[in-house]
């Protein structure tokens, strides 16, 4: 009796272990800054020295507008060994082709450490379908020129307007004092839009980002398939050897 009961416990162990298991649990996580024109970083080898490892910096938004310090920023990143990657901030102007065209030129010939990003945000500014469809067009554009592209919004913005509806990329979501659930396996993370760091004068978005970005592909469902029957069968077992030795 004894001996079936030890040989049961180690049959469920494995099992449940096997089919329950996360999977990817040990994702690596980077620490980060986004930034655009109005943010005032004067000492890049601090910010580094501060544990920061990327910086995603603006390039364009809309139809016309640049950036106005990515190509002075450009080489200062690049000298102290950070790595770059860049994002796009959608306006509502109903050509998402003509705004990605826009994007593309904008950093064409620069070196790129990570995806590129997508920032579709402001729920006022769109209805549902205008953020789906410009959404789908502009990341269809940015992939048909042989580029990687995640997509960086509000925590509430995806979910009420996006899941379910966009391509399976990398995802970045801003949430200001509550963790994404999916982090860090599935998504990164914007936990500050007011952060404080050495060699920046004033606020700074700060960021954890996971190896998604620098694949560009976003990262499996984390749990296994839940088989439960042989858990359940053996378990069953179980409760009958331990039913039957009470009554002995």
């Amino acid at each position: 009796m004894k001996n079936r009961i030890e040989t049961l416990l180690v049959a469920f162990t494995f099992v449940s272990a096997t089919f329950f298991i996360p999977l990817n649990v040990h994702a690596t996580i980077y620490k980060g800054i986004d930034i655009y024109e109005y943010d005032n970083i004067q000492d890049w080898q601090q910010v580094k020295d501060s544990g920061v490892s990327v910086v995603i910096q603006k390039a364009t938004q809309g139809l016309y507008h640049n950036d106005s310090l990515l190509n002075y920023r450009y080489p200062k990143i690049t000298n102290a060994g950070l790595k770059i990657g860049y994002y796009h901030f959608a306006n509502n102007s109903a050509n998402p082709v003509a705004e990605a065209q826009h994007f593309l030129s904008r950093i064409q010939g620069l070196k790129m450490d990570t995806c590129l990003w997508l920032d579709i945000e402001n729920q006022p500014n769109w209805t549902k379908q205008q953020a789906i469809d410009y959404t789908n067009k502009f990341i269809s554009y940015v992939q048909s020129q042989g580029y990687k592209i995640g997509i960086y919004t509000g925590l509430s913005f995806y979910y009420e307007y996006l899941q379910g509806h966009v391509p399976n990329v990398p995802l970045w979501l801003a949430s200001y004092g509550k963790q994404p659930q999916q982090y860090p396996n599935l998504v990164s993370w914007q936990y500050s839009e007011s952060g404080s760091l050495s060699g920046v004068i004033g606020d700074v978005d700060l960021d954890y980002f996971n190896d998604s970005i620098f694949t560009g592909q976003a990262p499996q469902v984390t749990t296994a398939v839940q088989e439960t029957n042989p858990v359940k069968i053996i378990q069953q077992q179980l409760n009958t050897v331990l039913y039957s030795s009470n009554l002995l």
